[in-house]
């Protein structure tokens, strides 16, 4: 995910249909409204609250988009708009690039947009709907999010052929956040932590990583 400072983050974006083999080119990427933690129970819940989690739960976020918006159009080679992807054909996924990392280093992350129907739809990765956050695994308490200190504002959509997937890298700082980026940020601790990936109403189930001495 290319080397970000601060609340900057240098995002990659490919499309494929193999996840092992993306075709990079660059986009500069920030991301949305905060997901509720990683919870047995999946809804809606305040943000910073802890509750009982789950390694593989996956909830709804803890707010809606601020504004209504259209989805960006996607023309196909013909001409004609393609259909958006509805939320049952857009399967979210989280990858950590390594299982840990030591303490002074930055972890990386891959948010993965597959389109899982049979038929070619048009995806919505706008920047304003997406979202990393990091948990802290033990309590589950929100230790960081790459939407509280850059917002996104663009749009952006991607036309996906049946098991064609979006994919972003991203590097995390390891300095702590709250939403609208309202206290100092500190670096945080060796620790174990969870990470999940956001777009729009859709979240992947919680990745476990470790920051390490």
């Amino acid at each position: 995910m290319v080397v970000m400072v601060a609340v900057v983050w240098l995002l990659t974006s490919v499309v494929g249909s193999s996840p092992g083999a993306p075709q990079p080119a660059t986009a500069r990427l920030t991301l949305p409204p905060t997901p509720a933690a990683p919870s047995d129970t999946p809804a809606p819940s305040t943000a910073g609250t802890a509750t009982a989690p789950s390694a593989t739960a996956a909830v709804a976020p803890t707010q809606p988009p601020t504004a209504p918006r259209p989805a960006p159009v996607v023309l196909g080679s013909d001409g004609v708009p393609v259909p958006p992807c509805s939320d049952s054909a857009v399967e979210v996924r989280a990858e950590s690039a390594a299982p840990g990392y030591p303490r002074g280093t930055q972890p990386v992350f891959r948010l993965l947009f597959s389109n899982t129907s049979t038929e070619p739809c048009a995806l919505d990765v706008s920047p304003n709907r997406q979202q990393v956050v990091v948990y802290r695994a033990a309590d589950k308490a929100r230790v960081w999010s790459s939407s509280d200190c850059s917002p996104g504002t663009t749009t952006e959509a991607r036309a996906l052929a049946p098991g064609e997937q979006v994919v972003y890298s991203a590097q995390w700082s390891t300095n702590t956040s709250t939403e609208g980026c309202a206290t100092p940020r500190t670096p945080v601790p060796p620790d174990r932590y969870l990470v999940m990936a956001v777009l729009g109403a859709r979240q992947s189930p919680p990745v476990p990583f470790a920051i390490v001495e």
